[in-house]
């Protein structure tokens, strides 16, 4: 009869400890789930100043970019306008109406 008891004893204790595992297991998932969620909210908070930095650098390559590129004359053919010499000696990058 001791035996039993015993070995029930045993059995109760391997319960317990896998529910409590168990417990830790399901308690972890939530918590990953929930970081989860915690940084998309993150995100979707920053999203809009990110649209709004891409648009700022954008307008301000829109501006500044033709003004490098046609800076010398391999880049002002590119940009399809003809590298020449002004009256007064100054190189320039000009657009020709046709």
């Amino acid at each position: 009869m001791t035996e039993i008891v015993r070995r029930l004893g045993v059995q109760t204790d391997k319960t317990i400890g896998a529910l409590a595992k168990s417990e830790d297991d399901r308690s972890t998932a939530y918590r990953a789930v929930f970081e989860r969620e915690q940084k998309a909210d993150r995100l979707k908070s920053r999203l809009p100043w990110f649209g709004l930095g891409a648009l700022v650098v954008a307008l301000a390559l829109t501006v500044t970019l033709p003004r490098f590129l046609a800076s010398n004359a391999s880049t002002c053919a590119i940009l399809g306008a003809s590298w020449t010499t002004t009256t007064t000696g100054v190189d320039a990058c000009v657009f020709y109406q046709r």
